[in-house]
């Protein structure tokens, strides 16, 4: 089970900041290979964790606080692939599981009973089995991209032949939003995809991908592929019609988005290229990837962009517009060796940066919940997560949670 280390008291910088200090750290160690597949918050700043025990081939759902996990759900997983933790603001946690295809295919069992390879599940905030959202069987995955307050979700599905994004309403409708099957490229985003999405305030969905041309360009494999396109975002309404669409005038992707109280869109995402977004610049011109932490009117308009050292690979943003960004250049084109550190940041709405900090690679979730940031990842070796320095000689996991 985690072990607290010790938690030193949050710093105030000269303006009155927090220093984005450690409140409290939790290491997830066992004789087996640890990792951590998702973190998240309900509205009520209870946090939740999903890990991997490697000891005993399980995926573990629990709730964490600063001295302890409580366990809610147990499920076997010894062949797992990918998992996901989603913590929907209609007050449900959504579970994904994917199983190994080979040497022939591995089903986890969520809790409705045996329902394919890769399968999306509802649960209580106790724990409890609620649903299936999303399943499909054999050679694909499904992924969970947004949950709205009313429990619309969007999820994506990546197969041999086949890449697919739908919004499931909560009627039950589901309504194709983007598709390319054997090349056929299909919905109402087929001129860019839908990579990552969002819920706004109104209930209305936006989506990530890229574009180029007036057509969707396949993300490929990180660091195995280049993207020969603009990163763009549209915002949608629940009938599925395009009401307004931004790029960036960059080559790269959107990797994350996430919307305030106001309805401000928030990207994140990874770039190469020179081009104006808002009031701002942004120029790698040559090199490897850089991130970029950008935002975008209620009505579509653009308003200000930020450049990060490496690419944007998880982000969290609260309803204050407060954004979480954590970035790593390992697993990119033309990045960091594997091993290299990630970082942490956070900005407010207005695009001013607060503070940063290190993180060991291999990010596993960020959310933030009540001003403060949780971020899970897993690591190897030696690293101070502001508590002293923990040691790990096989893949453990961990949970940290920093003062705004």
């Amino acid at each position: 089970m985690p072990t607290p280390l010790p938690t030193p008291s949050p710093t105030p910088t000269s303006g009155g900041l927090l220093s984005g200090a450690t409140r409290w750290v939790q290491v997830l160690s066992t004789s087996g290979d640890d990792r951590v597949w998702g973190v998240g918050a309900d509205r009520a700043g209870e946090a939740f964790l999903l890990w991997f025990d490697g000891a005993a081939g399980a995926l573990r759902l629990g709730r964490a606080s600063a001295s302890t996990t409580t366990l809610l759900g147990s499920f076997n997983a010894a062949k797992l692939q990918s998992a996901e933790l989603d913590v929907g603001p209609d007050e449900a946690l959504y579970l994904g599981a994917t199983g190994q295809e080979t040497p022939y295919p591995y089903v986890i069992d969520l809790g409705g009973g045996p329902q394919g390879v890769s399968q999306i599940a509802r649960f209580g905030l106790d724990g409890r089995f609620a649903s299936v959202v999303d399943r499909c069987g054999l050679d694909c995955e499904r992924h969970v991209l947004a949950v709205s307050a009313r429990g619309d979700v969007v999820v994506a599905m990546s197969g041999a032949f086949q890449l697919e994004t739908d919004l499931i309403r909560a009627d039950g409708a589901r309504l194709p939003l983007f598709a390319n099957s054997l090349g056929a490229i299909t919905g109402p985003l087929a001129d860019m995809g839908c990579w990552a999405a969002a819920f706004g305030p109104d209930g209305n969905p936006v989506c990530g991908g890229i574009t180029a041309n007036g057509a969707a360009v396949m993300p490929g494999l990180v660091g195995q592929a280049t993207f020969a396109g603009h990163p763009a975002v549209a915002k949608l309404d629940l009938a599925g019609r395009v009401l307004w669409r931004q790029a960036l005038g960059v080559t790269g992707l959107v990797t994350g988005l996430g919307t305030s109280a106001l309805g401000t869109v928030v990207a994140a995402g990874a770039f190469t290229g020179k081009a104006r977004f808002g009031t701002d610049d942004l120029d790698r011109s040559g090199g490897a990837f850089a991130g970029f932490l950008a935002t975008i009117e209620a009505n579509g308009a653009p308003r200000w962009a930020r450049q990060l050292d490496d690419p944007a690979l998880e982000l969290a943003v609260d309803p204050a517009g407060r954004a979480a960004v954590c970035t790593e250049a390992a697993h990119w084109p033309g990045g960091t060796p594997a091993g290299a550190s990630a970082t942490l940041r956070y900005y407010d709405l207005a695009g001013a940066l607060h503070w940063t900090r290190p993180l060991p690679p291999r990010l596993g979730g960020l959310a933030i919940r009540a001003g403060d940031v949780l971020m899970g990842g897993t690591w190897l070796g030696s690293f101070d997560f502001g508590a002293g320095l923990a040691t790990s000689s096989g893949d453990d996991a961990y949970l940290l949670d920093v003062a705004p």
